[in-house]
């Protein structure tokens, strides 16, 4: 029998947890060493570092006859054949959509600098327009390439939501519940609610 001891206490159980106790005869009995070493392995942390250790021997048992059990490397090895060519298919699937995450996490990463230089961009337009005066020609080209410089931030940050509405969760939960579809799809049908200049937007 094999017991849990530090020279001093013996670790015993009690209804309310483990406590040292000072007799043996108290202390928890383990058949085994291994049983023991397992327990110890699992005590709470106030027993750590203070000398536990596992006192006792193994009892020896003898028996009129143990029959001889095969070792494993005795036993042959079979090839098993069976048809396994939907694991590669499913294989080619993931390394299809390995590769098609990837290239949307590259396409993220390009679309947050368009969004970073079209915004300098459009400050750039603003503030020109606030320091200088332009004639109708010089007017129309900056208003023009606003719109270009607002509609290309548009597009980069539409195709950040896509990729992020694809990617939110790692099981692809999204996916099949249609939420990523109805997510993505919801970007067809939005509106600007208009701040201040009500007479520069049309009616409808």
């Amino acid at each position: 029998m094999f017991v849990i001891s530090n020279g001093n206490f013996y670790i015993a159980q009690f209804s309310t947890g483990l406590k040292p106790v000072r007799t043996k005869d108290e202390a928890i009995q383990f058949k085994t060493y291994d049983k023991a070493s397992s327990f110890m392995l699992n005590m709470p942390k106030s027993f750590k570092n203070l000398g536990y250790h596992i006192e006792g021997k193994a009892e020896i048992v003898q028996t009129a006859q143990v029959t001889q059990q095969p070792k494993l490397s005795e036993h042959k090895k079979v090839v098993v054949k069976y048809d396994s060519s939907y694991i590669q298919g499913i294989k080619n699937q993931i390394v299809q959509m390995s590769d098609f995450i990837a290239e949307l996490k590259k396409q993220k990463e390009e679309a947050a600098e368009i969004v970073e230089r079209c915004e300098r961009e459009m400050f750039d337009l603003e503030h020109n327009a606030e320091f200088y005066k332009k004639n109708a020609c010089d007017g129309y080209k900056m208003w023009r390439k606003l719109g270009e410089t607002r509609r290309e931030r548009r597009r980069a940050k539409d195709l950040i939501v896509t990729v992020d509405a694809i990617l939110e969760d790692n099981n692809f939960d999204g996916i099949l519940s249609q939420k990523t579809l109805n997510r993505i799809s919801g970007l067809e049908n939005r509106t600007y609610s208009v701040r201040e200049l009500d007479n520069i937007f049309p009616d409808k």
